[in-house]
């Protein structure tokens, strides 16, 4: 049986299995130790009941993927658990294992889940393990002998040194629950940080995987999370015996190549017992999200530099049919950075490089880099030296958007996403030119600590100054994992990536738990002076239809360039 992509995207955008399916259940616990949560009305109240069935799941099952909608109270979920099963007498250490930029959502005092759900007078030490190593207490930590210990960190903190791995699994054994944020990040098995997870799951009792986006792309990306799970749920530790049951092969490729997906419905048999997905609309009352709104951008100084670089590509596809894919994806690239008003600094650093494809942004979550790679670090340098600005056509429109909301609503805030950086840091100095008594951060990697601190707290509700404009404007990927940023309700994409799941990502920091209005979403789309097409609208049809780009032929791109 061969599946199509819809049912695909049952398995990704549906429950894995019913809220309660044939998950095991542990008895009901003493919720009254649990702390009231923020309703989206503003009041406190007691604990959802999905938030209570996800909470039993895990304490029943020493293996347990939690895979709710993202905003889904996942790690409050997780954190509940751990004290019931450290009371239960069960553990007496929590290793959490994240990617960088979402060590703070449960570390930080301020801001973070863990300070929201611990039990009040429960003895907890809190750690951060990275180069500096930071800890706060909770509770009667000093005059208890049982004490429950958490330990934070990111993936490839632990990945990139055998010392550090060494010195956490220290602190692994059978009373230890080990707990991967964003199990995504595991979904290649053969990288440093996917080793060294699956080392450290195996010597600790249990284990519980967080992902609002469990598929990525492609069930394969399942593969290996289901194994760090446990390797009795797929039965099939190696590649090649995931592709004989799961994958239909090309047969005529010199490379193995994916051509489709059968037996979807044994995954799902496998995985259910061991997961929980349910979604945001069917477990929690917020605001509604509406529908993205798509704002036209004429482009006016930019369109002759669009035609003729469009026109130049068309050129080279048709010249390049038998090998394009690496290629094409850069110029096309370079194709929609000109629609935001900048060229240079995409295609001219691969020529230097003399790569099509670096390796390093072959994997889906190369974006979570905390320490990029050599490769990575000098095309971001190489870029800004080539790069140049064109137009301001985007970025007027989305100032003008802001002054016209604003004057609506003085205490006015904004999220923006962007995908270039020359984008961003324009973005930045314009808007505080024109609006300079209007508080504004940004969110990208590599900034100092003191400014991302103040860009996370700049739109959390627990923080966000209420009566007061704002704005915060963010990159794909670095600013838009586990972050609640709900203190807004308005978020505008600027530019797009093809990615699905970084989107996703992004749009679920305003619409969560304390979000008190219906959320709005605005893309803006670079038309040509008579509302022509761009490569904008193909970026969007793709991100929609999770279309393969890497596997386009000649053919497909020039259907795309000639309808763009």
């Amino acid at each position: 049986m061969n599946n199509s992509i819809e049912d695909l995207k049952k398995i990704l955008d549906f429950n894995v299995l019913s809220p309660r399916g044939e998950v095991k259940l542990a008895p009901e616990q003493d919720w009254s130790r649990c702390r009231p949560v923020l309703m989206p009305d503003g009041t406190m109240s007691g604990l959802k009941d999905h938030v209570k069935v996800g909470v039993r799941a895990l304490l029943a099952n020493p293996f347990f993927g939690l895979y709710d909608e993202m905003g889904g109270m996942k790690t409050a979920q997780t954190i509940i658990a751990a004290q019931f099963l450290f009371l239960m007498g069960i553990i007496n250490r929590v290793i959490v294992i994240t990617p960088p930029d979402v060590r703070d959502v449960w570390f930080d005092l301020d801001l973070g889940e863990l300070s929201l759900h611990l039990f009040e007078g429960l003895p907890t030490r809190i750690s951060e393990f990275h180069s500096k190593i930071k800890q706060w207490d909770h509770g009667d930590w000093n005059t208890s002998q049982d004490q429950l210990r958490w330990i934070i960190t990111n993936y490839e903190f632990i990945g990139r040194s055998k010392m550090r791995l060494r010195q956490l699994e220290a602190y692994c054994g059978p009373k230890t629950l080990i707990v991967f944020d964003e199990s995504s990040a595991l979904a290649n098995k053969t990288s440093l940080q996917s080793r060294a997870c699956l080392q450290l799951r195996r010597k600790c009792a249990r284990v519980v995987e967080l992902n609002g986006t469990p598929i990525t792309d492609t069930p394969m990306s399942l593969m290996n999370q289901a194994n760090v799970l446990s390797p009795t749920i797929l039965e099939t530790p190696y590649l090649t015996q995931f592709r004989e049951r799961y994958c239909e092969m090309n047969p005529y490729t010199e490379y193995p190549q994916i051509d489709g997906w059968k037996n979807l419905d044994d995954l799902q048999r496998r995985m259910a017992p061991y997961v929980l997905r349910r979604l945001k609309e069917n477990c929690l009352d917020l605001p509604p999200k509406l529908n993205p709104v798509v704002l036209d951008v004429k482009l006016k100084e930019s369109w002759p530099s669009y035609k003729t670089m469009r026109d130049d590509m068309v050129s080279w596809v048709t010249a390049n049919r038998a090998s394009i894919a690496g290629q094409a994806m850069i110029k096309a690239m370079r194709l929609a950075q000109l629609t935001s008003g900048f060229i240079g600094g995409v295609e001219e650093v691969f020529e230097q490089l003399e790569q099509d494809v670096p390796d390093f942004m072959q994997e889906e979550d190369w974006f979570l880099s905390e320490t990029p790679s050599p490769t990575a670090a000098k095309v971001e340098r190489l870029s800004f030296k080539t790069v140049h600005e064109v137009g301001r056509e985007k970025l007027d429109y989305l100032l003008d958007f802001y002054a016209h909301h604003l004057d609506q609503d003085p205490a006015f805030k904004l999220m923006v996403w962007c995908r270039f950086k020359p984008e961003l840091h324009r973005l930045i100095e314009d808007f505080q030119t024109r609006f300079p008594n209007i508080r504004s951060a940004t969110l990208e990697g590599g900034q100092k600590k003191n400014d991302r601190n103040l860009a996370l707290r700049l739109l959390h509700p627990r923080t966000a100054i209420q009566n007061e404009p704002a704005r915060l404007a963010g990159m794909y990927g670095t600013g838009s994992f586990g972050h609640n940023f709900t203190a807004a309700h308005v978020a505008v994409n600027m530019s797009h990536d093809y990615s699905l799941f970084k989107y996703q990502q992004g749009a679920d920091r305003l619409h969560r738990p304390g979000q008190t209005k219906p959320v709005s979403y605005y893309d803006l789309v670079a038309v040509g002076p008579d509302g022509q097409k761009t490569i904008d609208h193909s970026i969007l049809k793709v991100r929609k239809t999770k279309a393969d780009v890497a596997k386009w032929t000649a053919s497909a791109w020039l259907d795309v360039l000639r309808a763009a």
